[in-house]
C-alpha cells in the first residue's frame, strides 16, 4: 500500500477501484494519524501522518493505493499537538 494525496470530500472512507480515500475533521491544535493493521493479526501497525499542511482547514485527508478493506482495519489517532 502507498500513500497518495487524497480528497477532502466526502468526509469518511471512499473506495474508488484499488484506492481508498480517508477524510476526517480534526480540531485545531490536534495532530492526526491513520493507523492501519491486518485484521486479526498482532503485527506492528502502520501509521500514516495526516499533517495540517496536507489538509484544508480542519479536514485532513489521504488516499491509500492497493488498500484492501477486507484484509485491513483502520483507526484514526487524534491527539494534542503539544504532547
Amino acid at each position: 500500500m502507498r500513500k497518495r494525496y487524497g480528497q477532502p470530500l466526502p468526509l469518511g472512507v471512499t473506495v474508488n477501484g484499488n484506492t481508498v480515500n480517508f477524510s476526517v475533521a480534526v480540531s485545531s491544535g490536534k495532530s492526526c494519524q491513520l493507523i492501519v493493521r491486518e485484521k486479526g493479526k498482532k503485527t506492528q501497525p502502520i501509521a500514516f501522518n495526516m499533517p495540517k499542511e496536507e489538509g484544508i482547514g480542519e479536514v485532513r485527508f489521504l488516499t491509500l493505493e492497493n488498500f484492501d478493506l477486507d484484509r485491513y482495519e483502520y483507526e484514526y489517532r487524534i491527539y494534542s499537538a503539544y504532547q
